[in-house]
């Protein structure tokens, strides 16, 4: 289990209502912005404003897999939003 998985559990556990799971975002201007995209233009997925708005991968950072994040960051809102986790009733 990772981390994000881990999130949506621990979400579920303690009856929380909403969640997001937001993928860190570099903005012009911000901190992250200069660390992320000063390692070099191969750490860059896309420049497209479109994909930036916390829900799709845009860097690539050392050491990890973009495609991991994204996926796992989907299936962690699928997880907390299925049926499963719906029924907050009682």
């Amino acid at each position: 289990m990772n981390w994000i998985d881990a999130d949506a559990d621990f979400a579920l556990k303690h009856d929380i209502d909403s969640i997001q799971f937001i993928v860190l975002t570099p903005i012009p201007g911000s901190p992250d912005y200069d660390t992320i995209y000063a390692q070099g233009e191969k750490y860059v997925i896309s420049r497209n404003w479109h994909f930036y708005d916390g829900h799709h991968v845009v860097h690539n950072r050392a050491g990890s897999a973009p495609t991991s994040l994204q996926i796992g960051a989907i299936k962690a809102m699928e997880k907390f939003y299925s049926w499963r986790g719906s029924p907050r009733s009682s």
